[in-house]
């Protein structure tokens, strides 16, 4: 038995030196590689924001934001942690000077790519912390040079000098780039812009017997060169600058009756607005915009081919050592390194400067060249490619609530517990529905048609339902009792509510209860899909950033409707498969409320009753209306005027903040109307 336990204390004491071994090998490999590894990563994390970084203004999903925001972050602080741990290699010999000539690399990687300069617009404003910080990186990088300046091998001093310089300019144009966008929110710059815009030559805003002259093969290039034109001025527009009003015609109602919106009109007015956000986010987000700045030097031609010419030039200064055999005293794995980095960084600031040219901007700078520069262009950027997402976010309240309940039925998953309890959030019941031409249509065809009215229909500065009454005016066929009537309830909903908020979901309500009472009876019409889009992204910038809804009341009402909806639901949970069953039972439900009278003021903000019972009253006026694209007609005109409504009265960092996440289409609506020459009723 003794053996046995020895035997047994042996293969213990075994594996513990075994342990023990590994455990050493590991970290002595570590430390042989752990500047290397790093470097590389470095590098790596620079190629993938170049090629990945402008996806996000393409796509409106988290996970891809999230991910370049991870490479974001990591490239910037492993940049930095590489640099100061290449001080610890200051006297480690020749053996370590091939590591300390990778100093300047980390400057060159914290300047970051053309592409992407900030993640965020917060990013933009703390650009003193990014100056702040560039300081102190440079003189640390200096210090490196320096020491390998004095050492005994000089090999790599010329190519380290120039990689420096480099470096230095590379990080020096992005905070030039954070400083110029962030000045853009500032109100002196918003002055100095709006000046600037009006005094400009070539400064006009479209106008909509322009828009009447545009043929039906509208080119391109045509657009290209429009969208480049008064950039300053829609950037002041989409920043709340007030612009003088636009001289509309007020006898083209007739002409504009009989040419409303072609396919081509369509596409050329949303492909317009889609190339401004364009160059407005290369302003707000990259390199680009500064590049074509004319105040802006740190990142003009002249520098960023000196940082080229620099590149390349200590490429093959370290290449003629290498061939020469000056550098047979090194580590052939560092040497690979180098050639990594110093290869990379010339192929990086190649396509750097490839992405300039083949911007939209770029096609301006060569006066006489347009034509080249507009293939090459086309050739980077096909007409048919995407420059937004094209997506309309949809949150519908009673599908919403279908799935908490439902959530709360079967429990929460892993994920949507650590959501709910520790992040506090709640789980997101968003989802995404392209944006349809024929929704596009229809708005472009009533702004349009507002815009020629011989009557000032249209005072932005309120939300009053002018378009839908005009709507319901103009159905003679519908009996004049029961537009009188309508008339009276449109006012109610809109004109006399508690708030935005309560006529938000009084008509998103109401929506549901129409477009599900067709589904039933199988009348249908087409302009109930886009009514329904409308209805749910409305409720969506509603519910998710508060837009409008009157701060905390209208938050407070959203959540007493969503109360209400959840003791519905109780009621009928053999029916929650099926969202018309459940609006049948909500409509029951409703017919039995009565409408009360409040005394206080701020009961009367939060409540949501009184917004509900509204939503089955003019539902059930409406759904009198024989004809049903006589109903939707006018359910469209409400929510088209509230869009346009909400493009001009939501802030305007929701509009900037939105360029990097995707787009909002609340967004191409507001420039859709400066285009369409229609800012009469904007103030500083």
């Amino acid at each position: 038995m003794g053996a046995l336990r020895n035997a047994g204390g042996d293969v213990v004491s075994d594996l513990h030196m075994n342990h023990r071994r590994l455990a050493v090998h590991v970290e002595d490999l570590w430390n042989e590689w752990e500047i290397q590894v790093l470097v590389l990563a470095s590098f790596s994390l620079q190629v993938f924001l170049l090629l990945f970084s402008g996806i996000r203004k393409r796509t409106a999903y988290n996970f891809l934001s999230l991910l370049l925001w991870l490479a974001y972050v990591s490239a910037d602080l492993l940049a930095v942690f590489v640099l100061g741990r290449l001080t610890y290699h200051m006297y480690g010999g020749l053996r370590h000077g091939l590591v300390l000539f990778w100093a300047p690399f980390m400057l060159l990687h914290l300047g970051g790519q053309e592409t992407m300069t900030a993640f965020s617009m917060e990013d933009n404003m703390l650009w003193m912390r990014h100056l702040l910080n560039f300081v102190v990186q440079v003189v640390m990088a200096a210090y490196v040079v320096g020491k390998q300046w004095k050492g005994e091998s000089k090999q790599l001093l010329a190519p380290m000098v120039l990689m420096f310089i480099s470096g230095t300019i590379k990080y020096a144009g992005r905070i030039s780039a954070l400083m110029l966008a962030a000045e853009q929110t500032t109100c002196r710059s918003r002055v100095r812009r709006s000046r600037d815009s009006l005094m400009a030559p070539g400064y006009r805003v479209w106008l909509l017997p322009d828009w009447l002259r545009i043929q039906e093969l509208t080119t391109y290039k045509r657009l290209i060169l429009e969208a480049n034109k008064s950039i300053s001025a829609y950037m002041g527009f989409l920043m709340d600058i007030a612009l003088p009003p636009s001289n509309r015609a007020s006898n083209n109602y007739n002409l504009l009756q009989q040419r409303l919106s072609t396919e081509q009109r369509v596409y050329a007015c949303y492909k317009l607005t889609e190339l401004q956000l364009s160059n407005l986010y290369d302003y707000f987000y990259t390199k680009i915009g500064a590049h074509f700045e004319k105040e802006e030097r740190l990142n003009g031609w002249f520098l960023q081919l000196v940082t080229l010419g620099s590149t390349f030039a200590a490429l093959f200064l370290f290449a003629w050592a290498d061939v020469r055999g000056n550098l047979f005293y090194y580590k052939r794995a560092d040497i690979i390194v180098s050639y990594i980095l110093l290869g990379g960084a010339a192929i990086l600031d190649t396509l750097s400067v490839s992405i300039v040219i083949s911007s939209f901007q770029a096609i301006e700078d060569y006066g006489r060249s347009h034509d080249v520069m507009f293939s090459i262009i086309r050739c980077v950027h096909p007409e048919g490619k995407p420059l937004w997402s094209h997506k309309l976010a949809q949150y519908n309240l009673i599908s919403g609530c279908i799935q908490e309940k439902r959530a709360a039925a079967g429990g929460r998953g892993f994920l949507e517990c650590i959501m709910f309890n520790v992040l506090r959030m709640n789980p997101s019941h968003t989802t995404y529905v392209d944006v349809s031409h024929e929704l596009k249509k229809e708005l472009l065809d009533k702004l349009i048609q507002v815009g020629g009215h011989e009557d000032d229909v249209w005072d932005i500065s309120k939300f009053t339902g002018q378009w839908a009454k005009l709507e319901l005016q103009s159905k003679l066929q519908i009996e004049s009792s029961s537009r009188a009537h309508l008339q009276v309830l449109l006012s109610d909903s809109i004109d006399h509510a508690a708030s935005f908020m309560s006529s938000v979901l009084t008509w998103h309500i109401l929506t549901d209860i129409c477009f599900f009472h067709e589904d039933d009876t199988g009348c249908s019409s087409s302009s109930g899909g886009p009514s329904r889009e409308f209805s749910n992204y409305m409720m969506y910038l509603c519910s998710e950033y508060g837009m409008y809804s009157g701060s905390d009341a209208g938050n407070v009402m959203l959540q007493n409707a969503q109360g209400f909806i959840y003791d519905c639901l109780g009621d009928c949970q053999e029916d929650l498969d099926q969202i018309s069953a459940v609006v049948t039972h909500i409509t029951a439900k409703l017919r039995l409320l009565t409408p009360t009278d409040f005394v206080d003021p701020r009961e009367k903000l939060i409540n949501a009753e009184p917004a509900l019972i509204l939503a089955f009253q003019l539902s059930e006026e409406l759904l009198k209306i024989k004809e049903a694209n006589d109903r939707w007609d006018i359910i469209l005109n409400v929510w088209m005027e509230m869009l346009c409504y909400m493009a001009f009265h939501c802030e305007s960092g929701f509009h900037v903040e939105h360029l990097s996440k995707g787009g909002e289409f609340i967004t191409h609506v507001k420039l859709l109307i400066l285009n369409l020459g229609r800012p009469n009723y904007i103030y500083v």
